[in-house]
């Protein structure tokens, strides 16, 4: 049986704010140009097939993973004369390592005139900073898209900012499955669900086919 403690709770939250203490902010760096996961590239008469980047390629470094998505007609993103390129209507997303938040992105590109690049937080021509052949995107989340609206992007390097999502963490563990909440009488009547425990009378209850005692 289990005692549904509070101290219980209050140890899990310590526990995890020590866990998360350990985690520190970093700047985590892709490098097209460098292409340390061995990404297919394209070549001049060489297949499209050959060099594209579908749904399915994960691009990671150091737990930030970068996925390609396709909606042009035609082309796929691929990996071309040392830069990212992403074709109109398609799009990256960025995702963060569980435990970490992103912060805001860097895009070093190939020139000043090939990145159209849009996140609906942030957009380039209102709120980010561009200069020259740099683009800085001050987009914050655990997960950030960036469509290529109406041309081409090509992208040498991307700086991903990240750091601890303390918050986001906890709540991952803490939030109740909404399925299993239900608190059952040992005749097996729903008598409420755990928000309203504590306003129950003492006794032994049932709680994912677990017995509780309330004292």
């Amino acid at each position: 049986m289990i005692l549904f403690n509070t101290k219980k709770i209050l140890s899990v939250l310590v526990l995890l704010f020590c866990l998360f203490a350990q985690l520190k902010a970093k700047d985590v760096l892709f490098d097209f140009q460098a292409n340390p996961w061995n990404l297919p590239t394209a070549s001049s008469g060489g297949s499209a097939n050959n060099s594209k980047l579908d749904e399915t390629i994960q691009i990671n470094q150091e737990g930030v993973i970068i996925t390609n998505q396709k909606l042009h007609e035609n082309y796929y993103n691929k990996l071309s004369g040392g830069s990212l390129v992403i074709y109109p209507k398609n799009s990256i997303t960025i995702s963060a390592p569980r435990g970490f938040k992103i912060v805001g992105v860097d895009f070093e590109l190939e020139d000043e005139y090939t990145f159209d690049l849009n996140n609906p937080q942030d957009p380039y021509d209102v709120h980010a900073s561009y200069d020259n052949a740099h683009y800085t995107s001050k987009a914050t989340g655990v997960e950030l898209k960036y469509t290529s609206k109406n041309s081409t992007s090509k992208v040498r390097r991307i700086v991903v900012h990240i750091e601890p999502n303390v918050i986001s963490g906890i709540e991952q563990v803490i939030t109740p499955n909404t399925s299993n909440d239900k608190i059952y009488n040992l005749q097996g009547i729903e008598v409420g669900s755990l928000s309203a425990f504590n306003s129950l009378p003492k006794g032994v209850y049932i709680v994912a086919q677990k017995k509780i005692i309330k004292r």
